[in-house]
């Protein structure tokens, strides 16, 4: 009987693994699809966290200024900015932000300003509003935290674009608090 050598063995098949370019393609365009449908989602997702961020920002500094206050003894504004070193004189309009200074009046060459917050120039479809009085738009903070203008509640309204679910609002209660609620919500000054 004649001796088989090793390569007289008939040879296996052997399987590469990896994806044919019609595969690759294929699975490129669905990928292309998916993330076509799920773009308006993030963008949605992004006014919301910007609404809320702004919230948030607003809610630090009110508890500054009620802390500031308090530990000095002597009235904390909060105003509706004009400028980054002025307070907007008659407006319900907070969107080019705001100031936190020393005092009760604001004026250039005595307040201490403690803090401020600047609107983003790029965020046009930004809308930020008060229920303070057009010509009083300002929130003071007495030596006890308190903040009588603010009544039954002074409510802010941060809105990015006109997506409803990218609001989002603080009240500020007469005893100083600051509350952030979400779209819808409701508030002790109404509806967010």
């Amino acid at each position: 009987m004649p001796r088989l050598l090793p390569n007289h063995f008939p040879r296996r098949r052997v399987a590469v693994a990896g994806f044919t370019v019609i595969e690759l393609m294929v699975v490129l365009a669905i990928a292309a699809v998916m993330l076509g449908l799920a773009a308006p989602g993030f963008q949605s997702l992004g006014r919301q966290s910007r609404s809320q961020a702004w919230a948030s920002a607003l809610v630090r500094d009110i508890q500054l200024a009620r802390s500031t206050a308090i530990q000095t003894g002597a009235p904390v504004t909060l105003c509706a900015a004009a400028t980054t070193s002025t307070c907007a004189a008659n407006a319900t309009s907070w969107t080019n932000g705001w100031l936190v200074y020393q005092g009760i009046a604001f004026t250039a060459a005595t307040s201490t300003i403690v803090a401020s917050a600047s609107a983003d120039p790029n965020a046009s479809s930004d809308n930020f509003t008060s229920t303070l009085a057009a010509a009083a738009p300002a929130l003071t903070f007495n030596r006890q935290g308190y903040s009588p203008a603010a009544g039954a509640g002074v409510m802010f309204t941060f809105a990015v674009g006109t997506d409803a679910a990218a609001r989002n609002c603080v009240v500020v209660t007469a005893v100083g608090i600051p509350t952030s609620y979400a779209a819808g919500a409701s508030t002790p000054a109404g509806t967010c």
